[in-house]
Parts: structure tokens; sequence; C-alpha cells
């Protein structure tokens, strides 16, 4: 419903369980939200009916069903035809949510707007372990399709056992290297020179991503030993600016140094982690306003981001809510408030600071609210005040509540 809400469909949502991809499929199925239009809806029909026909021994009707509400499910206990299906339906938008596992991340071609990452840990022969840094990268590069997305959508879902702090970990990691599986073979050289002459056979070892490898390290080995020889000359003066260093350096003690620089990066990291999870809050407080402000009685009492006249902000005012904005600047769902400074503010859900939803109202009286409601100056003179700022002197109607 919230990826349906903020227009983030079509998208993947990864789970490390064939079985949970079916459950959850069929959970989300149960969703009363609308994913498909009604032209969508009669060419999926048209395309699940004409599979139906040629494969009907595969089709499973608990399968079709799930097709024909946009969802499907996705991973190596399907057979290929029908996952060809599905690839081909998401790929022309008719469906809008796929339930896949990890490995739908590589090699198939389904880019989607979205991916959804519902755990940062999978069990694994070895056990339950973490998402690496490449495998966190694969799945949430599935997000954002060329051509059509300007960006892509990532989302990672809290857990019981994991939250913002963990994901900040993984996000930061540097990618792993990349190691190749090239491992020739007796078996695979016979082969090769059975069908190939030794120039092709030699040519295909070559161009694989091992034989780039181990050309690279040759590479490096050559040029470390090319600087050694320049280091070499230089070695003697180093040497002579290290013990110039070292006097400097015995009035200090190295372990409080060193403690000193532990203590500067974890603060360093510490600082990025905190601004990143206030943004987090803000962000989870913005969609509970935008969800209760619709409902909220007039008089609700809010807190606004202040606005001085002269240096253009800064600080806080409180404010009581009146009613919905006749009018909105923009695409966004405005919200007219009545401030501490007897002004008429304008504002939108994310510029709130906050509202006392369970806090007791201030009762108006009927008549006022109404004629100061409309007293907002249509959308044309608002919009000229040069200060390009919301905002409104209430006057006699504001006075009068």
């Amino acid at each position: 419903r919230q990826l349906k809400k903020q227009d983030m469909l079509p998208a993947i949502i990864f789970i490390f369980s064939r079985m949970q991809c079916d459950v959850a499929a069929t959970e989300i199925a149960k969703e009363r939200t609308p994913l498909l239009t009604e032209e969508e809806k009669e060419r999926l029909k048209a395309k699940l009916a004409d599979f139906c026909a040629k494969h009907r021994e595969v089709a499973q009707e608990d399968r079709v069903r799930l097709a024909l509400k946009g969802i499907a499910s996705h991973h190596a206990g399907l057979l290929p035809v029908w996952k060809n299906l599905v690839e081909e339906g998401f790929q022309e938008g008719l469906i809008k949510v796929v339930m896949a596992t990890e490995t739908l991340a590589a090699g198939i071609n389904m880019p989607a707007r979205s991916t959804v990452i519902t755990s940062l840990s999978k069990r694994t022969s070895d056990g339950i372990n973490s998402l690496t840094s490449n495998e966190l990268r694969q799945m949430s590069g599935r997000a954002g399709r060329r051509g059509k997305d300007t960006v892509g959508h990532a989302v990672i879902m809290k857990s019981r056992w994991e939250g913002a702090a963990e994901a900040y970990t993984i996000v930061i990691q540097k990618p792993d290297p990349l190691k190749s599986k090239f491992s020739p073979s007796y078996g695979m050289v016979l082969s090769l020179l059975a069908v190939r002459p030794m120039s092709e056979c030699k040519e295909f070892v070559e161009n694989s991503f091992g034989s780039f490898l181990a050309q690279r390290e040759k590479e490096r080995r050559k040029s470390k030993a090319e600087s050694s020889l320049d280091e070499e000359d230089d070695r003697i003066d180093e040497e002579e600016v290290e013990r110039a260093a070292m006097r400097l350096l015995e009035g200090i003690d190295m372990g409080e140094l060193k403690q000193l620089r532990k203590l500067s990066e974890r603060l360093t990291t510490e600082r990025r982690v905190y601004r990143y999870l206030k943004e987090q809050a803000r962000q989870k407080d913005v969609a509970v306003f935008e969800d209760s402000l619709p409902y909220c009685a007039p008089g609700t009492p809010a807190l606004l981001p202040a606005i001085d006249p002269e240096d253009g902000g800064g600080g806080v005012e409180s404010g009581m809510l009146l009613d919905m904005a006749p009018w909105t600047p923009n695409e966004e769902v405005h919200y007219l408030f009545l401030s501490a400074s007897n002004a008429l503010r304008m504002l939108p859900a994310n510029q709130i600071i906050d509202v006392a939803l369970e806090s007791q109202t201030v009762e108006f009286q009927q008549e006022e609210l109404q004629r100061l409601v409309e007293s907002v100056p249509p959308k044309k003179g608002w919009l000229r005040d040069t200060r390009k700022q919301l905002y409104t002197e209430a006057g006699d109607e504001g006075a009068a509540l």
C-alpha cells in the first residue's frame, strides 16, 4: 500500500526463502488497493489466457489468480516457462509486485522502480550470516529502470534484530573483490582441442577473467619492482627525515596519540550514523502527520517553523490547525494554521515540526472559523508576495478568536 501511495511500483521484494515468497504473495493479494488499471487488467488477462491454452499442464490456478492482480513470485522452485511469463509481464508493466529470492538479482533482465530487502541476514550452509556489501548492492541495483526512471528506490525493512545502524554498516563497506572461479581441467582442455585449433584455445583462456586478474597482478608486481629502484635513491633522505620526526615525537605518549585517533574516527562515524537515524525518525514523523492531519479537528496544537521577516527564518512557534488549505501552490496537500504571531500559515506535512495529536483541541466559534478560512487570499495574490513565504497577517478575524 505504501509503495503504491508513493508511486514506487513496479517493485521486487527480496525474501530469502522460496516458501515465504509464495506466502507473502498470497498475503499481499488480500490488500484491497488495486495495482492495475482496467486497460492493464485486460492485457494481462489476455496474456494469461494465451499461456494457459499453450501450457495447460503447467498453469496453476492459485498462481494465475495472483497474477491477475499484478502479483507473482519468482524463485528456483518454479518451472522455467512460468518464470519466463512472470519476467515478460514484469517488463511490460503488467506485473507490479514480484516476490523473489536473491538469485533474481543477477543475470535476469527485470529492472524495477523499487526494490525491497526484507532482511539483512540469510541462512547459508554456515548458519545465519549477514548480507555482504556486494549482495546488498546487487539487489539494490535492480531499482531504477533505464530510460524510464530518473531515480530508483531501495527500501531496507527493519526487523526485530536489525535496524538502521546494521544497514548503515553494510552500506558503507567497500565492495568485496571479485574472484575468478575459472579452473581449467584436463577434460576441458581435451574437449577444446577436439573441436578447436590450439590458437583458438589459447585465445579462449586468455580472454577469461582469471587471466585478466593474473595479468594485472603481473603488471602490479612489475610496477612495484620499478618503483622500488626509485625508492632506494630516496632512502637516505627519508631516513634523515624519519630521525628528525622521531626527535619531535620523543615527548609525546604514542599510546595516547593512538587512542585520540581511534576516538576521532569513532566520533566521526557516530555523527554520521546520528544524522542518518535523525533523518529516518523525521521521515517517520512526516508519514504519521500525512496519515493523521486529514482527520484532526480544528484547534489541534502544532509546532511550526518560525518566520522572521528580517532574517528569513529560524526558530519555532506554536500554532493551531484550522483546516485543509483551500488551494495549494504545488501538488502537495497543504494545511492552514493560525500561528502564535497571529498569522495564517499554509504548510505541507513535511514542513510541520510536531503535532499534538493526543492533546485537547482549542474550541473555535464556527462562524469565526469559517470567516477566517474564507479570508485566505486567492492563489494568484498569495504567490505575488515578494518574500515568497506562504503566510499573511490574520487581521481582525484572527484577533476575534
